[in-house]
């Protein structure tokens, strides 16, 4: 004969099938004010996208030969849907590596100069030249270049975290 008799004792069903209340309201409260903080932050958080590009540096000297003012411009290609950010970036950064290591490079800034219309393969063609300064500077540790591979920065179009994550 199978007696059906309880698993537990009387006290340890009455712990077991009524937990406390506060733990509920307490847990659902805190869990819905970390969920709440999370939107909320992410709504304002802004984060720039940042475009990384493959260029060649080339150097050169300007027409007035008296000065010897270097004159540097960076070319390269991107997508057509990066030109209106390079555009609107104003001022550009590149890092020239100064070795073939990565880790020793020369952080450089530059404004686009001109943008070559025809596209090809749905790329465009586009000039930077260096400021002054950053010329004048590279001109003091790298004096002779003809032209070296770098890499172009620029940030565009910023957006907040949550708009990026809904995407």
């Amino acid at each position: 004969m199978i007696i059906d008799r309880p698993h537990f004792s009387a006290e340890i069903n009455e712990i077991i099938g009524n937990p406390p209340h506060w733990v509920n309201r307490v847990g659902g409260t805190i869990l819905l004010f970390i969920i709440t903080s999370f939107v909320i932050s992410s709504a304002l958080i802004v984060i720039p996208k940042e475009h990384i590009l493959p260029v060649v540096l080339y150097g050169q000297l300007t027409a007035d030969a008296a000065k010897h003012t270097p004159e540097y411009l960076v070319k390269g290609m991107l997508d057509a849907g990066q030109l209106d950010g390079l555009k609107k970036a104003g001022v550009v950064q590149i890092e020239i590596p100064l070795d073939n290591s990565s880790q020793d490079k020369i952080s450089l800034k530059g404004r686009l100069l001109k943008i070559i219309p025809p596209i090809k393969n749905g790329k465009i063609s586009y000039t930077v030249k260096l400021d002054q300064k950053s010329a004048e500077f590279l001109a003091g540790k790298l004096p002779e270049i003809e032209s070296i591979g770098g890499t172009l920065i620029f940030e565009s179009e910023k957006r907040t975290l949550l708009k990026s994550l809904m995407e």
